[in-house]
């Protein structure tokens, strides 16, 4: 089954915020265990961010759950 979550222009931006304040930067090193937000996205919610149709796509209901809890 597969579920899903609405992706807005503001949602995006706050994870896209946030990666780069707080996971892209480790202190003055570069992390490179993701390369972009939505690597990030998908490491952490196990999350296909899908940009054409503006949505999360997630394969468990629990990790879209949390994603939306934490995110929208």
């Amino acid at each position: 089954m597969i579920y899903t979550a609405p992706l807005t222009e503001e949602n995006w931006m706050r994870i896209v915020d946030h990666y780069f304040d707080n996971v892209h930067w480790v202190g003055e090193e570069r992390n490179v265990k993701h390369q972009s937000p939505t690597d990030w996205v998908w490491n952490e919610f196990d999350c296909l961010v899908d940009t054409g149709n503006r949505e999360y796509v997630f394969a468990d209901e629990k990790q879209r759950n949390w994603f939306v809890m934490r995110w929208l």
